[in-house]
């Protein structure tokens, strides 16, 4: 882990010198706006980008990451540089992947979606909430304990969302 971080720094040195486009986008919004942090508050488009990117390198059926990480100022339409894209993820993460069944998926989202406070504000717990990609998580804040209503995970056979199998 030290070395991926000195590596990963080193990079980002490179980097900030020469600030290579790396690719191009639409407009991306800033996530951190004072103190209101868009990501913790609910879905935001930055942690759709890194969670289907993090899916699409993995080739996995779903991606996840938290929302305490993202940061940012955002870009404009049009050229993406490297400097963009170390703003809006600052912190060395490591990808990890691994085979979850459907009850696995149901614990981690229940805790995600209990724990996160949904205000878009940073406190101790609002980091908590899972930015997602290739499901769906359907809640309701109104609920005490269990708030998972449904969880649905892309299906690219049949080009649709299926309900999650607990056993499978």
């Amino acid at each position: 882990y030290g070395a991926n971080i000195l590596a990963l720094r080193k990079l980002a040195d490179e980097a900030s010198n020469n600030d290579p486009v790396v690719g191009t986008s639409t407009l991306m919004p800033v996530t951190l706006e004072g103190t209101y942090r868009r990501c913790m508050g609910g879905e935001c488009e930055i942690g759709n980008l890194f969670t289907d990117a993090a899916r699409w390198w993995a080739d996995a059926d779903v991606s996840f990451a938290p929302s305490g990480g993202l940061r940012g100022e955002g870009w404009p339409a049009g050229d993406v540089k490297m400097s963009n894209i170390w703003e809006a993820l600052p912190f060395p993460n490591n990808m990890c992947t691994g085979v979850l069944n459907g009850i696995s998926l149901f614990k981690l989202f229940d805790y995600s979606i209990n724990a996160a406070t949904f205000e878009g504000e940073n406190t101790s717990d609002g980091d908590r909430l899972l930015q997602v990609s290739g499901m769906r998580v359907i809640y309701n804040t109104q609920m005490e304990g269990r708030r998972i209503m449904a969880i649905e995970v892309w299906d690219r056979k049949k080009e649709a969302f299926e309900p999650v199998e607990r056993l499978k």
